[in-house]
């Protein structure tokens, strides 16, 4: 009877991510930027905003250690207001957008760290989508399930140039 009841749960689960799209998952009226890229640590969203709306969003990984990344290699996302660069081709991930991070502000204070991201899964996984955005698996990055949802933020970023990102 247990076992039913894991199984059931585990089909709910696959069948909402498979069938509910993401944007239905926020609330349109969320934006902490009026534009820019919040990720919403609490739902693990990332939205794309542009004037105080919600245009696009995706459901994404943060670090395997959680948040309030400090030093290198804690394996935390940080938490913050940062700037993006221009995305970049990566060996692993095929596309990388580099956060701004530490901030002129997060060195005077101590923090250290470099290469926190946005990306998608590993080339060799990016077939398991389901599980590349479901679980926090990453050294403390931001990730996409896959890669067209990377494409298509890595293209409004290059539109959009100097963007910030909330990471909150």
């Amino acid at each position: 009877m247990h076992k039913q009841k894991i199984i059931i749960i585990v089909v709910v689960v696959i069948l909402s991510y498979l069938f509910i799209p993401a944007p239905t998952l926020v609330n349109d009226n969320y934006c902490t930027l009026s534009n820019g890229i919040t990720i919403q640590t609490t739902t693990r969203m990332l939205c794309i905003c542009e004037n105080n709306r919600v245009i696009q969003s995706y459901r994404v990984s943060l670090g395997r250690n959680g948040l309030g990344k400090m030093h290198e290699g804690d394996k935390k996302t940080p938490i913050g207001l940062y700037e993006l660069s221009a995305p970049r081709k990566s060996r692993k991930f095929g596309i990388f957008i580099p956060i701004k991070y530490p901030t002129q502000q997060q060195i005077i204070d101590g923090f250290t760290g470099k290469d926190v991201g946005i990306h998608g899964p590993f080339k060799l996984f990016g077939w398991a989508t389901f599980f590349n955005a479901w679980f926090n698996w990453t050294q403390g990055c931001i990730a996409v399930g896959d890669n067209k949802e990377l494409v298509s933020i890595a293209k409004w970023v290059n539109e959009h140039p100097n963007t910030n990102i909330l990471i909150n």
